[in-house]
């Protein structure tokens, strides 16, 4: 019998037919699988900035919107260490609730780690080109088209 999980859906087939083998329809195991795995990457997504080398940030190249989005990120980071910091330390939830002013349930997901390094599914068109323009950068090329093309 493929089901939908929680719900007591479990419990009323059980009753109805009780010697059914129940499985997991495909929609939910796909999206525990998608969960899974974007809970591991958010996890890890820090130590791959690092290795893709993205995780250096030059702040006099960003735009103003930019600056505001980074300084905010570097506000959520600040207060992510914080709170590993009192959770490292064996501060109960409770208490890092009552020293910081988040919410218990924001807390209780840095602790966990599902809100540390935000992932970002959202590509740029241009990352396909940015090491033909990083190239072309360095070879002293400044303007979006040469003098006399097009």
């Amino acid at each position: 019998m493929a089901r939908d999980r929680g719900g007591g859906y479990g419990e009323a087939v059980a009753k109805a037919l009780p010697n059914a083998v129940q499985v997991a329809d495909r929609w939910h195991r796909n999206e525990n699988a998608s969960h899974a795995f974007l809970g591991s990457v958010r996890k890890s997504m820090h130590d791959i900035r690092k290795v893709l080398g993205a995780a250096i940030i030059n702040p006099a190249l960003l735009t103003r919107a930019e600056k505001l989005q980074h300084d905010g990120w570097l506000r959520r980071e600040e207060t992510n260490a914080a709170v590993m910091a009192l959770a490292n330390g064996h501060v109960s939830i409770m208490e890092i609730v009552r020293r910081t002013g988040l919410s218990r349930g924001t807390v209780r997901q840095m602790v966990r780690g599902r809100r540390g390094d935000v992932f970002r599914s959202r590509e740029s068109s241009l990352d396909n080109y940015l090491p033909a323009l990083d190239t072309l950068w360095t070879a002293g090329c400044h303007k979006a088209r040469k003098s006399g093309g097009t």
